[in-house]
């Protein structure tokens, strides 16, 4: 292959550097986060649900209950609520935390059933709501008897899903810091455990200490583990805890979360749990055939996280910015600069993409971490297309050097076949073939000094032009080679630069040789035609064709190395110059056709010709035989 340059290096270096940074700039500005949300859903999708002990229970007043206590699940007074607490004590529930609000007055007799039933089982966490106008509050009786309080608010990221909770806020009256059920439910687990101390510890930046509990919660939240989709947790109608329908091997011992199940109580969320991979992948908001959780499963997903230790971890934005300069160093070497090929620079591609896929996911299974990974693929795939357009500029580049070594332009179909054998034609840039059969066309002008003389440089310009042109692309349309080209003459080669041509590429090329010359001479007519002038001489053209074994080689270093053939042509048009006298072609005719008997014998069919005489290009060869092609 031909050597990069310096500045090839500096193309490369600064393709990298511009993927590089517009990553960064897309992460640092959010561009990634939609994907990044959707690939953290799919990881839940992949994973599945986890093996768990169910320390929770769900209490539901759903459509069950509704239908079995014939009302609307908003109509479920507080002295039902107050026989459901009963009984939910007596089979043994540690503690029982209710994911709704108890604010309004009702009947005095409501009330105060419900306010002796929580002092009588004293495990009962009620709920909190912040409105915009303030907090909205238990009553202050129920207040008093309670073990715990949390708040219910959840925090839907801004794709309206919902992945995290928040476990601390405040109150606007006094500043006091309010846990969140999830965490006051755990609190008051604590307190009932006289073995721990419940105090809250907030010494630690991002980090929330509970006795021997250390709780992670940057940004004032954490991610939910989410142990499975809807439905993971055991769920008991509201109406069997009312009717003391319960065996105690249900709930001994277990954490009790009552919430609303029933469709009216709009007390759904979108979860970052599906089961369908692709509305995980692409949905964002509830549809047919998506899973939604009740509230209070929510805050059971939260809670089983705290009391499993099972948080998890995102990546943080340094880490990120870190993996993405990493990634992107990584690409600079072997994607851009080192690889040689697109096969080279897709296998890096496809390993370096299943590796942060796959390591993403290992570390969410197995280390409950969140690999930040769209800003990783976007670096890698921003490599590979800055790797292949990369690639195709070297390609280009080198192609154009190694097409630039040949005087002229090339037929398409030549082109292809110069650039697939290129390293065989390179050869390390010392290429040399000796004994290669070719078929060689050289046609000069044999007066233009003469018109020159006669001719204003405007015009000379202006002939030269037409010449190089009209000769060139003759050549070219015949899929002939340009060796050398000037407005008085022109070399042109036919055939495969191989070692091993055989007779019926070596007839096919003398064929293409002939029908070149022959619309050479076309050219010329059409030149005189143009350029006819009474105070202008004809010019007049003489083009030889000779098939023999030439030697080709690579002559000069690159970028300004030049194929060239030596063989007996052009001694054989400097011997037939020297004898113009005796072959001058008519002088009504602009141009005559000259060939060998080397050529004759591969096209003697096609054409008439008139022997002309033999030449003898060195002394110790036999004279070669010599013929013009007639009309």
């Amino acid at each position: 292959m031909i050597s990069r340059s310096k500045h090839e290096w500096f193309v490369g270096i600064l393709i990298s550097l511009g993927i590089i940074v517009t990553v960064i700039v897309v992460y640092q500005i959010k561009g990634f986060e939609w994907a990044e949300l959707r690939s953290y859903d799919v990881r839940f999708s992949l994973r599945g649900p986890l093996d768990m002990e169910p320390r929770i229970v769900l209490v539901s007043n759903d459509e069950e209950t509704a239908q079995r206590l014939g009302k609307s699940p908003d109509k479920i007074s507080r002295s039902e609520y107050a026989k459901a607490i009963g009984h939910l004590k007596k089979a043994g529930a540690e503690i029982i935390a209710f994911d709704m609000i108890f604010s309004g007055r009702q009947s005095s007799k409501e009330d105060s059933q419900f306010e002796q039933a929580m002092r009588k089982a004293k495990n009962i966490v009620l709920s909190r709501y912040i409105a915009e106008e303030g907090h909205i509050t238990p009553l202050e009786r129920f207040h008093k008897v309670e073990l715990g309080e949390g708040i219910i608010n959840v925090a839907l990221d801004s794709d309206g899903i919902l992945r995290s909770m928040p476990i601390l806020g405040f109150s606007y009256e006094n500043g006091e810091i309010i846990p969140y059920l999830t965490l006051s439910a755990e609190i008051a687990r604590l307190v009932r455990n006289k073995n721990q101390e419940a105090t809250l510890d907030l010494s630690r930046e991002g980090t929330l200490t509970i006795g021997s509990l250390n709780i992670p919660y940057p940004q004032g939240k954490i991610l939910i583990n989410f142990f499975g989709p809807a439905g993971t947790f055991p769920n008991i109608p509201l109406w069997r805890a009312i009717a003391g329908d319960l065996a105690p091997e249900e709930l001994q011992g277990k954490i009790v979360i009552l919430g609303g199940q029933a469709a009216t109580l709009h007390d759904f969320y979108q979860t970052a749990y599906k089961t369908g991979f692709l509305q995980t992948l692409f949905g964002q908001k509830a549809q047919p055939g998506h899973i939604r959780m009740m509230g209070a499963e929510v805050h059971a997903h939260a809670l089983m996280t705290i009391l499993n230790q099972a948080f998890i971890e995102r990546a943080s934005r340094w880490t990120t910015l870190l993996l993405v300069f990493g990634v992107g160093i990584f690409g600079l070497l072997f994607m851009v600069v080192l690889a040689k090929g697109s096969t080279m620079i897709t296998i890096l591609w496809a390993t370096l993409m299943g590796t942060t896929v796959g390591g993403a996911y290992l570390l969410f299974v197995y280390g409950n971490y969140w690999l930040e990974v769209i800003p990783l693929l976007a670096t890698i795939n921003g490599f590979y297309g800055g790797g292949m357009a990369f690639q195709r500029y070297i390609l280009k580049k080198e192609q154009r050097q190694l097409l630039g070594m040949f005087s002229g332009s090339l037929s398409p179909n030549l082109e292809k076949l110069v650039w697939e054998n290129r390293d065989q034609l390179l050869r390390h840039e010392q290429l040399c073939l000796p004994s290669i059969p070719m078929t060689t066309l050289f046609a000069s002008c044999i007066n233009i000094d003469a018109f020159h003389q006669h001719s204003s440089p405007q015009q000379v310009m202006a002939l030269t032009n037409d010449i190089l042109t009209a000769l060139t692309k003759t050549v070219t349309d015949y899929e002939g080679i340009v060796e050398e080209s000037t407005p008085d003459s022109l070399k042109a080669i036919f055939g495969v630069p191989e070692k091993n041509s055989t007779e019926p590429q070596i007839e096919r090329e003398t064929q293409k040789a002939l029908n070149c010359a022959m619309a050479l001479k076309k050219e010329f007519n059409r030149l005189h035609t143009k350029w006819k002038s009474p105070n202008l001489p004809m010019l007049k053209w003489q083009i030889v064709i000779h098939t023999d074994v030439v030697t080709i080689g690579i002559f000069g270093q690159f970028p300004h190395a030049k194929i060239q053939t030596v063989g007996q042509t052009s001694t054989l048009v400097h011997q037939l110059e020297q004898g113009e006298e005796t072959i001058s072609e008519p002088n009504n005719h602009p141009g005559q056709i000259i060939i060998s008997d080397s050529t004759l014998k591969y096209v003697h069919k096609q054409i008439d010709t008139q022997y002309l005489a033999n030449l003898q290009i060195t002394p110790n060869q036999d004279k070669i035989p010599l013929y013009r092609v007639t009309e």
